[in-house]
């Protein structure tokens, strides 16, 4: 039963999605959801992973069509499942997990499909100039004459959503845009928000987090389970019933109180490591079995390179690795995983999952050697999967269910699973933005994972660009700026200051 506290069917609507429904299989994704975003209106779309955020915005932008329902722009009908249509009635959709041809430069992606042409020909020069414009008009800084490729993941976001102002929206749909963006980008991207609902334009937004949201939104939905809970103004909530809406019941989406375990001969030690790539320069961390590390840096710092080369992905120049006291000689992604360690990259995509894949299946390739042994690889692969969902309460009907029909934060819990059963041998987890994408509840539930591990003897590595992340959950703390990291002291490592002043 849903509560809606404001008047949603106003005459100022710019959009509204009225009873839509969705179901994929046995799992309803959506059930008779109502929304309205009004002019000159930013407003917040909440819920925890598998709520049913990403299917209705999807369905909004036209990339799924709805069983049930019907979308309207200006009070006109919007026709469902069709990109174009949205996009010719104004409608923007920026995703979460990014859409660009890493290919093709700014100015090209802007312009994909609707490009513009002189005398037959590809018109490059005035795409350049129509995207200035926008960079100029909204005080945005980006390189339009490389590769999308060569940009790192902040400045592709930002070259999403130059995509998105391109078509001058009235809908403007922002799905989680500020996950891979530092802390400036992000006050930017807010202030931008705020400038482009002052234009009169309607702004959906969806941020797991609940400061953004109080600081840019007027109003907002919340989403559980595929039903609409609550709607109504910002003024009239605050955080404690928003989570409350979000799960069903109080929970305090906090880590777990800091270990006590004292500080032996370390699991893991890094001495002086540097890449070829310059993105790790001398190097050096130490972490212990029955403790939390943390790594704090802002995005760019090279703490995802740090764990990437400690995992053997990157070839080090420099410096040495030992576990155990004992330095190793040849390293790579199998010795680093028979040796015991984990590695669970924040790029889950790219670098961690195969989409069309199933669970089962993502969870046990890392294995399959051990696996495939004298068994059916398949009725086991099964079994490790169904482990991993049962464990972190994953929202999907079965261990067959394809990746990519997951929401954001279920795809990470999968990333996170495979190292966490009983057929891991892991005891060196090295997690890199762990709680990227993830509601309230699933950060909580993480937290809880971690302490467990360490709790239970294994060393955890946490690298985040979230300070309170890394205050909240960590025993101790290693700060990294341009590749170089600074350790802090028992005292400085529990002060936002002097954490925030070393890696600035």
């Amino acid at each position: 039963m849903s509560t809606v506290e404001t008047d949603l069917v106003a005459s100022d609507a710019i959009f509204q999605a009225q009873d839509i429904c969705k179901q994929f299989g046995p799992v309803r994704a959506l059930n008779n959801v109502n929304l309205t975003v009004r002019r000159g209106e930013v407003h917040a779309l909440l819920g925890q992973n598998g709520a049913g955020k990403s299917t209705l915005v999807k369905i909004i932008a036209g990339a799924e069509r709805p069983d049930g329902g019907r979308l309207l722009v200006d009070g006109e009908p919007l026709r469902a499942g069709d990109p174009d249509a949205a996009v010719s009635r104004r409608v923007a959709y920026v995703s979460q997990e990014g859409s660009l041809n890493p290919g093709f430069t700014v100015p090209e992606n802007v312009f994909l499909g609707r490009e513009k042409t002189r005398f037959g020909l590809l018109d490059r020069k005035r795409m350049l100039r129509e995207v200035e414009e926008v960079l100029a008009e909204f005080g945005l800084d980006l390189d339009l004459h490389h590769e999308v490729r060569a940009l790192d993941p902040a400045k592709r976001k930002l070259a999403e959503i130059v995509r998105a102002l391109a078509l001058r929206p009235r809908l403007l749909v922002l799905d989680e845009p500020t996950a891979a963006l530092p802390q400036p980008d992000v006050d930017h991207l807010l202030s931008i928000i705020r400038q482009l609902a002052e234009s009169g334009i309607g702004v959906l937004f969806i941020s797991h987090y609940l400061s953004e949201i109080f600081s840019v939104a007027s109003t907002a939905t919340v989403l559980r389970d595929g039903e609409l809970v609550w709607t109504g103004p910002m003024s009239s909530t605050n955080a404690t019933a928003l989570v409350r809406h979000m799960i069903g019941n109080e929970v305090e989406a906090v880590a777990p109180p800091r270990g006590d375990a004292i500080a032996g001969a370390p699991a893991l030690e890094v001495q002086n490591l540097s890449t070829a790539d310059g993105r790790v320069q001398s190097a050096s961390l130490a972490a212990h079995s029955g403790r939390v590390l943390g790594i704090f840096g802002v995005v760019g710092a090279g703490k995802s390179e740090l764990l990437e080369a400690i995992f053997g992905l990157h070839p080090k120049t420099g410096g040495e690795i030992s576990l155990g006291g004992q330095k190793v000689d040849r390293w790579g992604p199998r010795e680093a995983i028979r040796a015991g360690m984990a590695l669970v990259p924040k790029d889950r995509l790219s670098k961690a999952l195969l989409a069309g894949r199933s669970i089962a299946w993502n969870v046990a390739m890392p294995y399959w050697n051990s696996l495939s042994r004298g068994f059916s690889i398949g009725s086991r692969e099964a079994r490790l999967g169904d482990e991993v969902i049962s464990e972190l309460g994953i929202a999907a009907p079965g261990s067959h269910t394809l990746v990519e029909h997951l929401s954001g934060g279920n795809k990470q819990k999968v990333s996170v699973g495979r190292w966490l059963g009983t057929h891991s041998a892991a005891r060196i987890f090295l997690f890199d933005e762990p709680t990227q994408g993830l509601d309230v509840g699933a950060r909580a539930g993480v937290y809880r994972l971690m302490r467990n591990l360490a709790d239970n003897g294994a060393s955890i590595i946490v690298a985040s660009s979230d300070l309170e992340e890394v205050l909240a959950i960590s025993d101790d703390v290693t700060v990294i700026k341009n590749g170089k990291t600074t350790d802090l002291n028992e005292n400085e490592s529990r002060e936002a200051a002097a954490v925030l002043a070393a890696a600035t």
